[in-house]
């Protein structure tokens, strides 16, 4: 069978078969590269020896895949430290088998693979357990590792390039997890603690919007915003604006490269607990730096999986309030995540707003309410 898809089929029924691993493996690139003699990983791509890819029945070649996704997913790339290389990768792959194993995957044969470390054990106990025993180990160098491969060192990144490595792979568990509770896939037990962890909102959404919620519908007339449809006729009539509850959120991004991929992970774990905990028919994402960069429109079962950033400019905070005038955009909320180090409009605007700080605290705010993260 050819090579690419033996591939395809193999991602296509790891996806089917064991979503949140299958969704994790499918942000993988995987490239040829004869140079080592099995499979490798270094985070971006998973790598494999053509000839030795040949060997592999379709088990044995997804078990090996999702291992080999697995080892950035445990961060085993990025927090080896001064750790020996090839007994860091040996323990990872005790931890990381056992996981697979006990999530109903056949392994191939030669695998590493101990009772000894079951569940409990994570990565650095291992080590030490191996460590403790290295008399024992007979594997010499890298090209006699089994079937599953190695990870390619690391060590030659720097500490905000490893920072970021980390924080990019935060994002996919995310999204594997959001996409198996849509679709009813199982989440393992350990990225369940990670998952809670990294997705942990620090604001109460539910009782912070609750009076936005319960307010009665009305009227209001506005003069700060004329009514566009009798602009043409040279009317400037005050707009209306109906105020119907959670009817629709608009969330503005602050996407400016003083926001690091740490905080937009937690903006994003704050938006999604906005939808999880009340009750929103329509919400709005845009990605704001000193322009507004992009639009995305959803319902509540639509949400995608995670937060796509663009931008990385500088901040100002007029262009989002400018653009929901020109939209005749009417929110019950517009919720901003941002460091708050940007130019403020000289308008207030006729809808509430709410400022989910990750800068500096007591930061003075022409209007809105603040929310001051730690």
């Amino acid at each position: 069978m050819d090579i690419e898809r033996k591939l395809q089929i193999a991602r296509a029924q790891c996806l089917m078969d064991f979503p949140f691993f299958g969704h994790l493996l499918l942000s993988m690139p995987i490239k040829e590269d004869n140079s080592i003699p099995t499979f490798a990983v270094d985070g971006k791509f998973i790598y494999y020896n053509s000839e030795f890819i040949q060997t592999l029945g379709m088990d044995d070649l997804k078990f090996i895949l999702m291992h080999e996704t697995m080892h950035p997913a445990f961060f085993h790339l990025t927090r080896k430290g001064a750790r020996d290389h090839t007994i860091w990768n040996m323990a990872g792959d005790y931890v990381i088998n056992r996981l697979l194993v006990d999530n109903d995957m056949k392994p191939p044969a030669d695998v590493l693979l101990d009772k000894k470390y079951d569940k409990t054990w994570n990565t650095d106990i291992v080590y030490d357990d191996l460590i403790k025993n290295a008399k024992q180990i007979t594997i010499q160098c890298l090209a006699d590792m089994p079937s599953t491969g190695h990870f390619k060192d690391g060590e030659s990144q720097s500490e905000a390039d490893k920072s970021e490595t980390e924080n990019r792979w935060k994002t996919k568990i995310i999204a594997a997890a959001n996409a198996c509770s849509k679709n009813r896939g199982t989440i393992p037990g350990h990225f369940k603690e990670l998952i809670n962890q990294i997705r942990n909102p620090k604001v109460d959404w539910r009782d912070k919007l609750y009076t936005l919620a319960t307010e009665p519908m009305r009227d209001e007339h506005s003069w700060r915003r004329p009514n566009r449809r009798f602009i043409g006729k040279d009317l400037y009539l005050p707009s209306i604006t109906k105020i119907d509850g959670l009817r629709k959120i608009i969330f503005a991004v602050d996407t400016s490269g003083s926001m690091n991929t740490d905080l937009l992970i937690d903006a994003w774990s704050e938006i999604v607990s906005v939808v999880e905990d009340c009750d929103v028919d329509e919400l709005i994402i845009m990605d704001v730096d000193t322009d507004v960069n992009h639009i995305r429109r959803f319902s509540k079962d639509d949400l995608p999986d995670a937060l796509e950033v663009v931008g990385r400019g500088g901040t100002a905070f007029e262009p989002a309030f400018d653009w929901v005038i020109e939209n005749d955009e009417d929110p019950a909320v517009l919720i901003y995540f941002t460091d708050l180090y940007g130019s403020f409009p000289q308008y207030e605007p006729d809808h509430p707003v709410i400022w989910v700080n990750y800068g500096m605290k007591d930061t003075l705010c022409p209007f809105g309410e603040v929310i001051d993260i730690e």
